[in-house]
């Protein structure tokens, strides 16, 4: 990939993260979002599994897989007072959208990350 365009792709994703904050017992979660763990702790179940999240924790990633059958589940509870970082999946397309003419290797890595984790 063009090493000159990613910095600024990875800028435009980073200046793209709303922020939001729960309250402790908060269930929490919107389908198709990619949510980073600022500060807390949450708790969900994926396949079976009960899953903490802590700070620096991030799921959603598969927020590029259009089919919800293929997703994990997004819903957490806030077992903490909790902030996070967020990027919605339209705000994600907006940004490499912008970046396609600079970097055009940007969406063959897209669609080859969707169908990796389609594949999982």
């Amino acid at each position: 990939s063009d090493v000159k365009s990613a910095p600024h792709f990875v800028v435009d994703i980073a200046l793209s993260l709303s922020s939001a904050i729960f309250a402790q017992s908060e269930v929490f979660g919107v389908p198709r979002v990619l949510y980073v763990l600022r500060k807390g702790l949450a708790v969900t179940r994926v396949r079976g599994w009960i899953k903490i999240a802590s700070t620096g924790s991030v799921w959603g990633e598969d927020f590029v897989l259009s089919d919800f059958r293929l997703r994990d589940p997004e819903a957490r509870l806030a077992l903490t007072y909790i902030e996070v970082y967020f990027l919605e999946f339209k705000t994600f397309v907006q940004v490499v959208e912008r970046h396609r003419l600079s970097n055009p290797d940007l969406e063959k890595q897209v669609r080859r990350y969707t169908a990796r984790l389609s594949a999982r």
